[in-house]
């Protein structure tokens, strides 16, 4: 009985500590709302206290002006209607300039009487005054208003510090009343320590010296007992659960190990599933490894259609025979649960509406969203016969297993589409490759066939048999030379210009031979380091695009005058070829029909050059192509 009295007393001091803390902080916060109420209150007066020395301001000068007598009758009825509410107490209008404010928006307040000896006196003081200012008004009389009227604002102003005065006394008021539960306060807070340290501080540190055992997984030693108060029971209380801990813990730690071995599992298999790329294998062996992983009878790995409105059997593990085109409406179990929720379910075979599931008679299934983040591209279904079913540790597995077997899956698209498209761009590549140099090499020599067939014809027909048999015989060299163009093109093996060629030896008597056959004059400035300055290769590429664009003058612009410029500009090696022709609209040249702009470009842009076309109908055409000075071996 003594040991519930003095439980009882040490609940009953802890609440009178508790109830001691709330009645003192209701008061203290009673007491600032009273002060606060009390002090809107005082400004509301003052406010108005010093509207009236507004007011007076304003009926002086409206006196004064004679400008409009209804406002200020309005005002000296405002004013007599609030000073009756500061003597008497009563309604006053809260706002000063009411001719513009609407009367549905006007605020009235109440104020009481006063009370104050003084603040009585002065505002009998005022209407004293008031009375000798309204005399002044009617009849008026401007001098004597004005002395009036300076002495009704000095009434005023005595009014308004008796007023301002009262109210820093409440708030001195209310600052004791602060000061006073603040020292309460601290007289509560020295007896809570007291009781506290005495009755639950040193019974806890017994207490946690005993939890401290336990948490170093000391669960052998029983902890001491305390007694029969609180502390007492909560002692008892951790014993129970040292004892139930202590037979929980062999039970999870068996678990453990067999979860560690079943991640450890996963983890292996999901290495390597992520090392096969190739996507149709790699489909079955994430189907195999989810029947080995869980033990099941069967596995199914389905896929969402291209218009992700059904699941579409793709792979099987386990099963008899080879899948059939099996398709299964999301709009039905379990792929509603999976595809829509994006969860992994385990459910009874035979609840399912899955034609896979019905035909290999399977009685417990559990089925994986197949997921990387918010995507889901289709489910993973592992199976087993009846009495064996899936329990959590399992659900997280193939969970585990679907969400590594997603990202490789995704990976292998990726693979697979890549490869796709790398075909497509050497096949483009290809083609590109191919046009140029059947233009390049092929066209140029067809063209100079043409010509000398067109030369040959207009010999013969003037008589001219001399040079005929010579220059038939360089037209079947010229035959010759395009049926080796032709085979190299085909077999990927042109090579029209040997690195070890002087390309500046080249250019000047391949332009000196194409001006003197085409009649045109040349003017040619040539700094002959340029070449040898840039890498071999992009000197080939250089040099075909000259001799294309001096073609194209010769062919087509029906020009007088070729002028090639190399020479260095601002650190860049720079190729001009300008003529006086007919020239062109760049913007109205069809690409596929003018190949050869189209080839000039493609060579310039691939060789790390920039080529620009300059052109307009009347006006010639200039062709410059620049590129960067680098070191050979780039």
């Amino acid at each position: 009985m003594a040991v519930e009295q003095k439980r009882q007393s040490l609940r009953r001091a802890i609440h009178l500590l508790y109830l001691g803390f709330f009645l003192l902080v209701s008061l203290s916060v009673l007491a600032t709302l009273i002060a606060i109420q009390t002090q809107k209150q005082d400004a509301q007066i003052i406010n108005l206290a010093g509207r009236q020395r507004m007011l007076s301001q304003r009926i002086t000068w409206l006196a004064l002006t004679e400008s409009n007598p209804s406002e200020l009758a309005f005002s000296i009825q405002l004013f007599e209607q609030t000073h009756q509410a500061l003597s008497q107490g009563g309604i006053a209008t809260h706002g000063f300039d009411l001719t513009s404010t609407p009367a549905a928006s006007l605020r009235r307040v109440s104020l009481p009487p006063p009370t104050d000896a003084e603040i009585r006196q002065a505002l009998e003081d005022i209407a004293h005054a008031w009375r000798d200012f309204k005399g002044a008004i009617e009849p008026l009389d401007n001098e004597r208003l004005q002395i009036q009227s300076t002495l009704l604002l000095v009434r005023i102003d005595q009014l308004v510090n008796r007023y301002e005065a009262k109210a820093q006394a409440k708030v001195l008021r209310l600052q004791w009343i602060q000061l006073i539960s603040f020292a309460l306060a601290l007289l509560l807070l020295a007896g809570g320590y007291t009781l506290t340290h005495r009755y639950l501080v040193h019974p806890l540190q017994e207490l946690s010296s005993a939890v401290q055992r336990l948490a170093k997984g000391d669960l052998t030693t029983p902890l001491v007992p305390l007694g029969n108060h609180e502390l007492g029971q909560l002692a008892k209380t951790f014993e129970i659960m040292r004892q139930e801990i202590n037979a929980s813990r062999i039970e999870l730690e068996e678990r453990v190990a067999a979860r560690t071995r079943e991640l450890s599992s996963a983890f292996e298999l999901s290495q390597e599933i992520v090392t096969q790329l190739d996507y149709h294998s790699l489909i079955q062996l994430v189907t195999d490894k989810a029947q080995d992983l869980l033990n099941g009878e069967r596995a199914a790995l389905c896929l969402l259609d291209d218009h992700h409105s059904s699941l579409a059997l793709t792979a099987v593990s386990g099963a008899s025979s080879p899948p059939s085109p099996l398709l299964q409406s999301l709009s039905q179990d379990p792929a509603y649960q999976v595809i829509a929720h994006g969860k992994t379910i385990s459910v009874a075979a035979e609840c399912t509406h899955c034609e896979f599931l019905k035909k290999q008679n399977a009685a417990h299934c559990l089925v994986a969203p197949l997921r990387s983040g918010e995507r889901i591209v289709g489910a993973l279904c592992v199976t087993r016969p009846a009495g064996s079913v899936f329990d959590e540790d399992e659900q997280r597995a193939l969970t585990l297993l679907a969400n590594v077997a997603t990202i490789a899956i995704l990976n292998a698209r990726l693979v697979e589409s890549e490869r796709l498209q790398a075909a497509q761009r050497a096949l483009s590549s290809e083609r590109e490759r191919l046009a140029a140099e059947l233009h390049d090499h092929l066209a140029q020599t067809l063209g100079f066939l043409n010509l000398q067939t067109d030369q040959i014809m207009q010999k013969l027909t003037t008589g001219q048999t001399g040079s005929v048999q010579r220059e038939l015989s360089q037209l079947k060299t010229t035959i010759a030379q395009a049926y080796d163009q032709v085979r190299a093109a085909l077999m990927g093996l042109a090579a029209p210009l040997q690195e070890e060629e002087d390309f500046g030896q080249k250019i000047n008597l391949f332009l000196d031979k194409l001006c003197t056959e085409n009649g045109l004059l040349l003017e040619i400035n040539f700094a002959e380091h340029i070449f040898r300055a840039l890498p071999k290769p992009i000197q080939t590429q250089a040099f075909l695009i000259l001799r294309e664009a001096a073609i194209n003058a010769c062919r087509h612009a029906h020009a007088r005058r070729l002028r090639v410029s190399i020479m260095p500009q601002n650190g860049f090696a720079q190729f001009i070829v300008e003529d006086d022709g007919i020239g062109f609209s760049p913007q109205e040249v069809d690409a596929q029909t003018h190949l050869g702009l189209r080839v000039m470009a493609t060579r310039a842009e691939r060789s790390g050059g920039q080529l620009l076309v300059e052109s307009s109908p009347g006006n010639g055409t200039r062709v410059t192509l620049t590129y960067p000075f680098q070191s050979k071996s780039a």
